[in-house]
């Protein structure tokens, strides 16, 4: 009799992905703070002569642009964090003039901009929150999770809490347990430095509670 195969999903989560998504939003937001604080004490500055005018979002465009070449063509967490700190950075200088792709008199001042830009963060902190949590991590999930660790670790070495964190990744995929919500959100991206206690339950090895 043929061996059963398991089913697996359209798509092969990351334990530490939502955490990487989370630092996205951060950036982006710092990245509009200090774009409109700029601009403010230094009166508002155009880029470019005569009739031309470069506007912030092809910079933030072209950072991001820089964000998938960099992540396609690249290995290992440095290229991971570069990466997002990229595209970070550029989806704030691209968001930050949602005003003037809204209006028809590309208004910078539009009013609602705010309201916007607030609900398009919150749609994308949702979004990987709902990604986390909406069923645990299954087994060939906690092993993809590991092996891309294991495959950093072989590009730029493997940090003492990353090791901890694919170790126990491949417990749970060799238990065939399924890694509850909230533990994936203790695989912070990226973690602190420091060796996780032993005889932990969630996913970076450490007992809480």
């Amino acid at each position: 009799m043929p061996e059963k195969r398991s089913r697996r999903g359209p798509i092969t989560r990351n334990a530490v992905g939502p955490s990487a998504a989370e630092a996205f939003v951060i950036i982006a937001i710092v990245t509009i703070l200090l774009t409109r604080l700029y601009l403010r004490l230094t009166g508002y500055p155009q880029i470019g002569g005569g009739d031309l005018h470069i506007a912030h979002a092809l910079w933030g465009g072209a950072l991001m642009m820089l964000a998938l070449l960099t992540g396609w063509m690249a290995l290992g967490l440095g290229a991971r964090v570069l990466s997002v700190a990229l595209g970070g950075v550029g989806f704030g200088l691209f968001l930050d003039e949602v005003g003037k792709f809204v209006t028809k008199d590309n208004d910078y001042f539009y009013g609602p901009a705010a309201e916007i830009m607030y609900v398009l963060v919150c749609l994308i902190l949702v979004g990987a929150r709902l990604i986390r949590v909406i069923r645990p991590l299954s087994a060939h999930e906690c092993l993809a999770s590991a092996a891309a660790i294991a495959a950093d670790g072989v590009a730029r070495g493997l940090a003492d809490h990353r090791r901890a964190i694919a170790l126990r990744l491949l417990e749970q995929a060799r238990t065939g347990e399924r890694l509850k919500p909230k533990s994936s959100t203790c695989a912070h991206w990226p973690s602190p430095r420091r060796t996780p206690p032993t005889g932990c339950t969630d996913c970076s090895g450490g007992r809480h509670g």
